[in-house]
Formats: structure tokens, sequence, C-alpha cells
């Protein structure tokens, strides 16, 4: 962001440095102009303003030393509001909207350190739901559901868990060591997840509940017995009846010595 902004600034025309809500500058080519204010110069917080030609706004961020922080909000021409996006440290962070031209909400998603993550949603222009998507760290599609006008399900496929995220190596953790493995799982609209562990080299081991929030779950764990553990996800989606919609597990190995 730094080096953007600065490759920005030097091709602005230099306007003023004492104007009264900050410091003005104009686009080459007659593109409309940015502005800087000063939002609170102990923390550092700066906002910025982009314009079209004829003054209207068409983008505002806050900036931390040179970073996105908290909402950007982009506009079309109209005036209307076309994307409002959470930022964390020159990150997107969170849920995420964007809209079309008539102000009709378009898609609602989630990121994940910058990246697409978990659920998406898209809608219809009379606000009906669309589709909703599933995405995995990788921003792979790992759950999708298409819905027709009338809001009846057309197309349901996909997997209830995604990738395995752990923290640490899984070859040779030494004993008593703390361990965490994250799980993404789908949530689609009117179904309920399930997901539970189980570590199949203990003895009359039972499987564990985990609980899914914000597309994921944690496993931690402190591991006190050598050898090879082989840990087992199973994901379950059920509907509102408690019919079984779709099942699947992941196994992982994590060896301790």
């Amino acid at each position: 962001m730094w080096i953007l902004t600065s490759l920005f600034l030097f091709s602005c025309h230099f306007e003023s440095e004492n104007k009264k809500h900050g410091r003005l500058y104009y686009l080459p080519n007659g593109r409309g102009s940015v502005e800087f204010n000063s939002l609170n110069d102990s923390l550092q917080l700066t906002e910025k303003k982009i314009f079209y030609q004829d003054g209207k706004i068409d983008f505002v961020e806050t900036l931390h030393v040179h970073k996105t922080e908290g909402y950007s909000k982009e506009y079309f021409r109209n005036g209307v509001l076309a994307s409002k996006i959470f930022f964390k440290n020159g990150f997107s962070q969170g849920r995420s909207c964007y809209w079309d031209t008539l102000g009709n909400l378009e898609t609602v998603s989630h990121h994940l350190h910058g990246k697409l993550f978990g659920d998406s949603y898209d809608f219809y222009p009379d606000g009906k739901l669309e589709s909703y998507r599933c995405l995995d760290y990788e921003e792979h599609t790992r759950y999708l559901v298409k819905y027709d006008v009338n809001g009846k399900i057309k197309k349901e496929e996909g997997l209830v868990l995604g990738q395995l995220m752990y923290y640490g190596d899984t070859i040779g953790i030494s004993t008593g060591t703390n361990y965490t493995i994250e799980v993404c799982v789908s949530t689609p609209p009117g179904r309920k997840a399930k997901v539970q562990v189980i570590d199949s080299t203990i003895p009359n081991a039972k499987w564990i509940d985990l609980q899914v929030e914000d597309n994921y779950v944690w496993y931690e764990r402190k591991f006190t017995t050598k050898g090879v553990h082989r840990i087992y996800f199973k994901g379950t989606l059920v509907d509102k009846a408690g019919k079984l919609i779709a099942t699947d597990s992941k196994p992982i190995n994590v060896t301790v010595k």
C-alpha cells in the first residue's frame, strides 16, 4: 500500500498544503482529485478520498501508516455505493458487500487475511438468494448451492470439510506439545453443520464434537503419548428436518516423539 500510495502521489498535481480540510491533489489528464485529511495525528490515522472529475466521491478509506484500516467504500458515478470492505492492517478481513448501480445488493462475502474465505452469497435484483458458495483458504469453491427465482434449490454439491490447517510440523513434535488443527467447514443456508474428531490410535476412543465458528473449527490438544496418531475429522450437513444432506471426512497423521 505504501508503494502504491507513493507512486500515486508522484503522479498527482500538488494543489495546497494548507487547505482547510486537508491536502488536495489533482489526478493527471483531468481524471479527478484526491484529498487527504488527518483524523488523528497521534494514532497516525488519515482519511483518503478520491473524487470523480465532477467532484462526486469515488472512493474513501482510512489509512494507518500507509495501510488501509477499517472500512473502504467505493461509489458509482451516480453516487450509489458500489462496495464496502473491511480492512485490518492493510488486509481485507471479515464481511464485504457489493451493490449494482441501482443500489441492489449483489454479493456478500467474507475475507480472511486478504483473501476470500468462507461463506459467499449472490443475490437476484429483487433481493432473493441466487447462490451460496463456501470458499477454502485457497479461494476454491468447496460447496455450492444454486437457487431459482422462487428460492427453490436447483443445484447443491460439494464437501462439508475443506483444508486442514495446522501450526507447526506434523512429523516429530515433542511429547507434551500443545497442537492446534483448524478445518474449513461449509455452512449453507437452511443446513446445520456438525464436525467431530477422533484419535483412532487411542483404545476405546470416542468422537468429540467441535464447535463450528466463522466457517472453521479448532482442535487443540496436548499430545502425551509417543507414536503416530491417526486423527479423523468427520463433517455432516443436515436440513431443518434432520435429514442427512452431505457427509465426508479428513484424516491427518501427527507423529509424537
